[in-house]
């Protein structure tokens, strides 16, 4: 009886992770915003959990893109 209990928590474990893995290809989970910058201006990014990533540019704007 307890082998068939941590078995089917096995595969309970399972089928979350691999739900959860596939909804994260999800694109919709994807958001780009951009905001319009002036010269040595200031844009506070808060994440969580998630990175930063920046690249400059010659453009007087910021784009910012999110997963989750």
């Amino acid at each position: 009886m307890k082998k068939i209990l941590m078995l089917l928590f096995i595969i309970l474990a399972m089928s979350v992770v691999l739900l959860a893995q596939d909804k994260s290809n999800d694109p919709s989970d994807f958001q780009t915003k951009s905001f319009t910058v002036q010269k040595d201006g200031l844009l506070e990014v808060e994440v969580e959990p998630g990175a930063v990533r920046i690249e400059p540019w010659e453009k007087d704007e910021v784009m910012v893109e999110a997963e989750g």
